[in-house]
């Protein structure tokens, strides 16, 4: 790891809007780390009649805006339990609200008797043992992050999806806020693809659950890439999903070991952006098995409702956020299954193509073990554009295939924010290429999110079609048109001469929504002159002089 001697840029010192309910530690390596579960909240000075003490008025207005009751979960846990544990002398790491939970450590096992027999505590579990063998595994394989091919360009993993017309349609995540959960964000703070987000602010802070400061720029290199695909910017190189988002930091994610407390770092930062009013969780990891086998899990527990992230996940879903997760990289392995949190409920779980729309082998299959479908939708996840260490790579890995849709679908919600995530889910899975046959390879498929701009009742900016470009003028024997539309219709292109006679015509019937050239050729026997053409489409209708 990084030595911490970098100077932390100023806008991070602006972005921190929210009391934090636990206390940053440098954590002791050789002590074993428990969950300790308290009986209730009785007592606790916060009231659900005062959120605004312990809820951002964004986490506020996001739960007024989806009809979502604050409720004793939303509750802090009682500081009045959690001091009676500091002077027992045990260290508090990390706090869960939604479970009522603390994490502590210690190496003292007569104490730990003690505990439980403490009344307002319910359980100590183990969740990270003292003496480790240090994980041997990389744990982003397959996610090799080769050299960028030649032949890929920038808005592949965008134009797959007509993510790109939302951008053309003005909706690039501005005014949504996305988290990045992840392993670390080395120099996140010092590439070039991430100067507009810090130039404009867009960082709005990052906090270490692992180690529990507020540094995440030097753990480790693989939230830095995710970060590349949702916000990077690099013109004519790279273009994140979501480039004009705000963006929270979060490490959960311990890259040197395998253990449960990961799934427990993971729920914290979770219930920390959802105090912020973060609308979008991007989670580019996945649990199945740890390096002690005692704690794996089997495909039965891959549930939805067994672990420990997974219902973490699901609570995340049940406050308004959007959780997008990778499905892992299982595929072409013994396992094969999604990992947690991919088979939670309500959330999107995305597996990975490659640039041709092909099942990558290392996509992890479907479905749940209590048979909902899994994946539920898929996006590059092969060759995926992003940012490397020093230059610009492709990457491999569902890692890469979850920030695709995370920032596009922020970018749809941005359409008509007033929507819940449950409905934007919805509208996303409709769009997409297997909705009516879905299967336990890339679920409903690959969205299409032309098609799920037209339903989701935005006001947009421009017409539901809009032509880009008519050429060559003046023409010899072709006419070319470039146009995107956001709903499947029939598309009748006419030409005219100058008295109004009709030449040519022809029709392209029920497009989906996305980007088209379209062509009238065989027009080298027309004399010269000016003609007219027409692009009929419902009501729509656009009109132009060509010259011949």
């Amino acid at each position: 790891m990084y030595s911490h001697t970098r100077i932390i840029p100023r806008q991070l010192l602006t972005g921190l809007i929210i009391i934090l309910f636990f206390s940053p530690v440098t954590l002791a390596q050789n002590f074993a780390k428990y969950r300790i579960e308290f009986a209730d909240k009785n007592r606790n000075p916060y009231s659900i009649e005062k959120p605004e003490e312990f809820l951002s008025q964004r986490a506020i207005q996001r739960r007024i805006r989806q009809n979502i009751a604050i409720t004793e979960s939303d509750l802090p846990v009682n500081p009045h339990y959690t001091d009676s544990l500091k002077s027992l002398g045990l260290r508090i790491i990390n706090r869960s609200k939604w479970f009522n939970t603390v994490l502590i450590e210690t190496g003292d096992t007569i104490l730990l008797d003690t505990i439980c027999k403490i009344t307002f505590i319910d359980s100590v579990t183990l969740v990270k043992p003292s003496v480790q063998k240090k994980s041997l595994r990389n744990k982003f394989i397959p996610e090799s992050c080769a050299d960028l091919v030649k032949q890929t360009t920038q808005n592949d993993q965008l134009t797959m999806l007509n993510g790109h017309i939302l951008h053309e349609y003005g909706y690039k995540g501005e005014g949504m806020q996305i988290a990045v959960i992840d392993a670390g964000f080395t120099d996140a703070d010092i590439l070039p693809a991430f100067d507009s987000l810090w130039t404009n602010n867009q960082i709005l802070g990052q906090r270490d659950f692992v180690d529990g400061d507020n540094w995440v720029l030097d753990a480790h290199s693989h939230g830095m890439t995710i970060l590349s695909i949702l916000g990077g910017n690099l013109p004519n190189e790279l273009t994140g999903s979501a480039p004009e988002a705000d963006y929270w930091l979060l490490r959960s994610e311990d890259t040197g070991s395998e253990h449960r407390i990961e799934e427990e770092n993971w729920v914290s930062a979770a219930e920390f952006v959802d105090s912020a009013g973060v609308d979008v969780i991007n989670t580019s990891l996945g649990y199945s098995t740890f390096d002690d086998t005692l704690q794996s899990y089997t495909y039965k527990e891959m549930d939805g409702r067994t672990t420990r992230i997974s219902k973490g996940a699901v609570l995340a879903a049940s406050k308004g956020i959007l959780v997008v997760v990778s499905a892992g990289n299982e595929g072409n392995k013994l396992w094969k299954y999604i990992t947690a949190p991919a088979d939670a409920d309500s959330i999107l779980a995305v597996g990975a193509v490659d640039g041709y729309g092909v099942l990558a082998p290392f996509s992890s299959v479907g479905p749940s073990y209590d048979g909902r479908i899994k994946p539920d939708i898929a996006a590059q996840g092969v060759g995926t554009v992003a940012q490397g260490l020093g230059s610009l790579i492709g990457c491999n890995g569902t890692s890469c295939s979850a920030p695709v849709i995370s920032g596009l679908a922020a970018c749809l919600w941005q359409a008509n924010y007033q929507l819940s995530n449950v409905e934007i889910i919805e509208m996303i899975k409709q769009s997409s290429s297997q909705y009516q046959n879905p299967d336990t390879l890339i679920g409903y498929g690959l969205p299409n999110f032309a098609n799920a701009l037209s339903q989701i009742g935005a006001d947009l900016p421009y017409s539901s079609i809009r032509i880009k470009g008519i050429y060559p003028n003046p023409f010899l024997d072709r006419i070319s048109l470039l146009f995107i539309q956001i709903a499947p219709k029939d598309i009748f292109i006419e030409l005219y001469d100058i008295q109004g006679k009709m030449i040519k015509q022809k029709r392209y019937v029920n497009l989906p929504g996305g980007e088209f050239e379209l062509t009238i050729d065989n027009l080298g026997g027309l004399s010269q002159g000016i003609y007219i053409i027409k692009v009929l489409s419902g009501e729509y209708c656009y009109v132009k002089k060509l010259v011949k």
